[in-house]
């Protein structure tokens, strides 16, 4: 007698061995790692730290003189005295509420290293964005190879504070994509990984990973941005920049790998089975 219609996707017909679940997710733990190493930024050792500093305090004491000293000669010019002046204008007396070093780049130079570094000075009545830059060449004084201090009121703060309040139903939307639309992709990787009958899952892995065509959208203005050419590592994500003033980004992409693996899993012919 023959056996009965196997149904839906639990009575597939699994005829292929399975690789080890561990090999569905070997990209998956690649990309974390890289991740971890990308946080992993350059940092300052304490030289470095302390001579940036530096530079900023001798700008808010007005001490001019030691700055254009450091600058390197290619930035002394006939205005530079007052555009410090200018600069220095915009630092309060009062010492700041708050310090943060946001971003941190050291990279080789001829003959030595160029560090960039960028800082947050929070007053009370505004916020400074200073960036800093640093040459250093073995048997030379070190050089001011770049200063720029940019003021932003408090208010523009709320800029980079995520909030429901106001949004429109379309960036709620995006929302509530940006949180199903990787939930989508985990269940297919499950699926992907408890699959016996698939071949080649390292690329399938990889296809699901990836979404493509990005459409992103600035939370704070409500703009919206559509790349289609555009690639967005696990088909979502809601990010901000550096800057305590930076808007968040909500943004989503087709999770084509997905739905098609799960499509060739859900709609593959029934098989009959016969003794």
């Amino acid at each position: 007698m023959g056996a009965g219609l196997a149904s839906g996707y639990a009575g597939r017909r699994i005829e292929r061995a399975m690789p080890s679940p561990i090999r569905a997710w070997t990209l998956l733990s690649i990309v974390c790692l890289v991740g971890l190493a990308a946080a992993c930024a350059a940092r300052l050792d304490p030289g470095q730290d302390a001579a940036t500093r530096a530079v900023f305090d001798q700008l808010k004491r007005r001490d001019f003189a030691a700055i254009e000293a450091r600058l390197q000669p290619r930035l002394r010019t006939a205005v530079t005295d007052a555009r410090l002046q200018a600069q220095a204008a915009l630092i309060p007396d009062a010492p700041p509420l708050a310090v943060k070093t946001i971003d941190v780049e050291v990279r080789a130079a001829p003959g030595g290293r160029l560090t960039s570094v960028t800082r947050e000075y929070l007053y009370p009545d505004r916020l400074l964005v200073v960036s800093t830059g640093l040459r250093e060449q073995a048997g030379q004084p070190v050089q001011i190879a770049g200063f720029n201090v940019q003021p932003f009121s408090r208010a523009a703060l709320a800029v980079g504070r995520f909030s429901l309040a106001g949004k429109s139903s379309t960036q709620y939307f995006m929302l509530g994509l940006a949180v199903l639309i990787p939930l989508l992709l985990v269940f297919a990787l499950a699926v992907l990984a408890a699959d016996k009958t698939a071949r080649w899952k390292w690329l399938w892995t990889l296809f699901i990973l990836i979404g493509f065509m990005r459409l992103s959208v600035n939370w704070a203005s409500g703009a919206f941005l559509f790349e289609p050419l555009g690639v967005l590592l696990l088909g979502a994500s809601v990010s901000r920049g550096a800057l305590d003033v930076s808007p968040w980004i909500v943004s989503i992409s087709l999770p084509l790998g997905a739905l098609v693996y799960l499509g060739r899993v859900w709609f593959a012919p029934v098989v009959d089975e016969t003794d």
